[in-house]
């Protein structure tokens, strides 16, 4: 099997993993990068043409490779190419719902799986008939619901206006409760 990531990084039981990320990627040795930016764009704002860019040249090389199964990460663009591409795809949402967005999985094709993180997520894209929810590298059991309250908030994720940290800050100085973060600096 040869399996092609578009976006981001899982284990995968395959003969050959091809991931499509920025050049400077860490990434395990059996690995193939393919890149088309020599950074990473996210933190850059949302720029339509890039996610179009990047998922045409995933497109391009998926067929030029003969990969078997593409697993996307978010990239939208990459919905609207699946009707030509006939290669069972899994897509992965970490984006909001848009108008756009539902556009494009309206018109995905019937190899997609669609995938979220979780169920709040999940429900957030009602269009979307059959999708799973896998749960991203945490196992919640492993984490009881424990309703001892701790005199702080927690922010845990990576510092980016997107990811809420702000919003986290302002929430602590609100109610002037202790805030500790844990977050990867981009």
């Amino acid at each position: 099997k040869r399996v092609l990531l578009l976006g981001g990084v899982h284990s995968a039981q395959s003969d050959d993993i091809f991931l499509f990320a920025p050049k400077g990627s860490v990434i395990d040795k059996k690995i193939k990068l393919f890149s088309l930016y020599s950074e990473g764009q996210g933190d850059k704002g949302l720029d339509r043409n890039t996610e179009l860019a990047q998922a045409v040249h995933c497109a391009n090389k998926s067929k030029e490779l003969g990969v078997d199964l593409i697993h996307a990460h978010s990239v939208d663009p990459f919905l609207g190419l699946t009707p030509f591409l006939n290669i069972p795809s899994i897509f992965t949402f970490y984006s909001n719902p848009t108008t756009a967005g539902k556009i494009l999985s309206d018109i995905a094709s019937p190899y997609v799986t669609f995938t979220f993180l979780s169920k709040s997520h999940r429900q957030s894209f009602p269009w979307i008939k059959e999708a799973n929810v896998i749960y991203f590298g945490v196992n919640p059991n492993n984490y009881p619901f424990n309703a001892q309250k701790n005199d702080y908030l927690a922010f845990v994720g990576s510092v980016s206006d997107k990811k809420g940290v702000l919003e986290a800050i302002e929430i602590a100085q609100k109610t002037k409760i202790k805030l500790k973060i844990a977050a990867k600096i981009k």
